[in-house]
């Protein structure tokens, strides 16, 4: 198993002066190499269709509206990189873009989601909602 983790926003706590009001991390997961290939060489083809240099690095922020008109787990390995390098760590900053918008409810946030919706498995707001605050003694 392949897994790429990015985020979208900052972890600020100075929302009036600039930072985002939300910090997400998108965990983009292929359960073996020769899937995680595909996506790669699927994402080269779209730099080719697109008549983009070969080093061009999609990212959300960027140009989003340009492209889109039961086991135990044991992590063996942690390797970081600049995504401008690898296409897979791009997808995984264009889901955590997709999942800002929509908790933001951005107006155009469902343009984005239906690339990526089918694919969901689980998106977690923390802090939970009305949860039962804490004792206090």
């Amino acid at each position: 198993m392949l897994v790429f983790i990015d985020e979208a926003g900052d972890t600020g706590r100075k929302i009036e002066k600039g930072s985002s009001k939300l910090f997400v991390i998108s965990l983009v997961m292929f359960d073996d190499y020769e899937e995680a290939s595909a996506c790669d060489q699927r994402i080269n083809l779209l730099r080719r269709e697109l008549n983009l240099p070969a080093d061009y690095e999609f990212h959300f922020v960027h140009n989003s509206q340009r492209i889109n008109t039961g086991d135990k787990m044991v992590i063996k390995k942690i390797k970081q990189q600049r995504s401008s390098s690898n296409n897979l760590l791009q997808v995984a900053d264009y889901v955590a873009g997709v999942v800002n918008r929509k908790f933001q409810n951005k107006k155009d946030w469902q343009d984005y989601y239906r690339f990526v919706a089918s694919k969901e498995i689980w998106v977690q707001k923390w802090p939970r909602e009305n949860r039962t605050p804490p004792l206090t003694l």
